[in-house]
Order: C-alpha cells, then structure tokens, then sequence
C-alpha cells in the first residue's frame, strides 16, 4: 500500500505550519520534529494531524508513539 509523508498529506491538504501547529496546540518546531522523523509524534496527535488534513491514518506514514496499557 502506497503511503505518504506527514508533510504531504499537509501540504496536499493546503495547509501551512501555522495551521497545523495551531489545530495540534503545539508548536511549529515540534510540527517540524515530527514531519522530519526526529521525534516520534503521539498517537493522539497522529490522528488529528490526519483528521486535520482530511486523510485515512492507513495512508500516512509517520514515527508514532504508541500508547503503553498496563
């Protein structure tokens, strides 16, 4: 299955950082963080960032952190 970067899907979905940061309630640079891979983005955020974008998670690929249960 083809997927895209955390970036395009934002990007496609004419969206700026500004936008994204302010729909996440983070800010630019963790936005940054998290399309480059550098830090892993939570899975909360993960699917907002794809509702965001109006985009099915299954097609985005991105660094998720996963929910730890006990």
């Amino acid at each position: 299955m083809f997927k895209i970067q955390l970036k395009a899907a934002r990007s496609n979905a004419d969206l700026s950082l500004d936008d994204m940061s302010k729909a996440l309630k983070t800010s630019k640079n963790t936005v940054i963080d998290w399309e480059k891979e550098r830090k892993p983005i939570p899975y909360e955020k993960y699917l907002l960032y794809c509702k965001t974008c109006n985009i099915d998670p299954k097609y985005v690929r991105a660094w998720v952190k996963q929910i730890r249960t006990i």
